[in-house]
């Protein structure tokens, strides 16, 4: 059984693997093989990090903490600015807005997926509305937290 997933990023990277399935299947084969027998946790602030893994079945989501291959970590604010494409992730890296834990060859690999994910993401027509409604997501709790 997989783990609960909150709103907010979990749920966001949950629909859009499924859209990929749908609308980009070759995308998520590709993000598939990058990722192998990896786990790789992203942490958006505020919220519980999310832990994508693969093995031989596939891509899964995971509770077993401390086995993660890749350990991302960004604000709400940085992830829309790279997925909306305002800036890259390198530059966000360099410039310590997203920092990134791990191995050379297995952020790498980590590198390579999400360019699989990303070369999916544009070519299924449903993305644009789920990157609509995480942006909406993070507007409502940001406003909550202004109140």
């Amino acid at each position: 059984m997989e783990p609960e997933i909150a709103p907010g990023f979990g749920q966001f990277l949950r629909e859009s693997l499924a859209l990929l399935a749908a609308e980009a299947p070759v995308h998520l084969a590709a993000l598939a093989r990058a990722l192998r027998e990896r786990q790789v946790t992203i942490s958006i602030a505020d919220e519980a990090p999310v832990q994508l893994a693969c093995d031989r079945r596939g891509l899964f989501f995971s509770e077993e903490s401390g086995r993660s291959a890749v350990e991302v970590s960004l604000s709400s604010g940085e992830l829309l600015r790279v997925l909306a494409g305002d800036e890259t992730l390198e530059q966000a890296i360099v410039d310590g807005r997203v920092a990134v834990r791990g191995a050379c060859d297995d952020v790498l690999a980590f590198d390579d997926a999400l360019r699989a994910w990303l070369h999916g993401a544009v070519r299924s027509p449903s993305f644009g509305g789920l990157l609509r409604r995480l942006e909406a997501h993070y507007a409502a709790a940001t406003r909550r937290e202004s109140v």
